[in-house]
């Protein structure tokens, strides 16, 4: 940005974009949280860009799991993952308890999980409410 340009915005001739304006309210934000947690904040930047990386690299390695798993895999954990019950995996997707019981194990043995709760946990960034109305369809 050259200085005419802001020589004309700061006398109102020229209006900020709303990205500039969301921008800046962001800076002014991380400068407050940084006065109220008492830390720099570029330090405190640096901290939230890390956990969003962390955070993204998560999502990524999970995202690469799930496509390890079946279509049928995947519809069976997604539903596991939202709260189903096996009868009603089973029921909605036709199957018997005892198959639904075998694709989670199987889903449990790629994740390296060994239960529900590791089976939400790895997948808690994926939006697999959206996936599984979309999958369910397709049997």
């Amino acid at each position: 940005m050259g200085f005419f340009w802001r020589l004309r915005q700061k006398l109102g001739l020229v209006r900020p974009s709303s990205v500039a304006v969301r921008n800046e309210l962001t800076v002014q934000a991380l400068r407050e949280l940084a006065i109220k947690k008492q830390v720099r904040a570029d330090e405190l930047a640096d901290t939230i860009i890390r956990a969003a990386v962390n955070e993204h690299n998560l999502q990524a390695a999970s995202l690469e799991l799930w496509e390890s798993l079946s279509p049928r895999e995947q519809q069976v954990t997604a539903l596991a993952v939202r709260g189903y019950t096996n009868a009603q995996i089973g029921a909605i997707l036709n199957l018997s308890v005892s198959t639904v019981k075998t694709y989670i194990s199987t889903a449990y043995h790629k994740m390296g999980v060994s239960g529900r709760a590791g089976l939400v946990d790895r997948f808690r960034g994926l939006d697999l409410a959206s996936w599984v109305v979309e999958s369910i369809g397709d049997y």
